[in-house]
């Protein structure tokens, strides 16, 4: 099924998802910062106590409960109530379009530099794929804050054909429609 100029909700050509994976509060707040500047939400998982919560679930963000640690092969078990869970693999992989995703979910590290980050989206998008990217707190400091506050803008300037959503709203997206 295709809409517009893509098979993705609203004529994207694809969609990319962001998993914040055990921020320090810090991280978190700069995080909420650069996505607000261009209004794009995202999933964080193993979030730290932080008032920076409440603001992420007013604007509806992807709050998951992380139940496996991230440190291992078998991938993250995220816990929501409605789904009542889905799993991130650590195998590189993309999800295609309009296909029910399966219960493990194919997710990537997050790339260091912007281009990087560009190119790997580029790919995703150039095969009409949804790609999840995981990013820890030790891959925002390899980044920078000033990098992903640049990667949002980039999101945000290519908002009409790439669909930058939450985890839950893409897979919710994928298994209704």
């Amino acid at each position: 099924m295709s809409f517009g100029n893509g098979p993705w909700k609203e004529g994207r050509v694809g969609g990319a998802s962001l998993c914040y994976i055990r921020l320090r509060a810090d991280q978190l707040d700069a995080v909420a910062t650069h996505h607000a500047a261009v209004g794009i939400r995202a999933t964080v998982a193993g979030h730290p106590a932080s008032a920076t919560l409440q603001t992420l679930a007013e604007r509806n963000w992807d709050l998951a409960e992380l139940i496996t640690p991230d440190t291992t092969n078998s991938g993250l078990l995220l816990h929501r109530t409605d789904p009542p869970g889905y799993q991130l693999t650590t195998v590189t992989g993309l999800v295609p379009p309009k296909q029910s995703p399966p219960a493990a979910l194919p997710s990537m590290p997050s790339p260091d530099s912007l281009p990087a980050w560009q190119a790997e989206i580029e790919a995703a998008m150039s095969q009409h794929h949804w790609g999840i990217w995981r990013i820890d707190a030790a891959g925002l400091d390899a980044l920078t804050l000033r990098t992903h506050a640049n990667l949002l803008r980039w999101l945000g300037d290519h908002h009409a054909r790439i669909w930058c959503a939450p985890i839950f709203d893409i897979h919710r997206w994928l298994t209704q429609a």
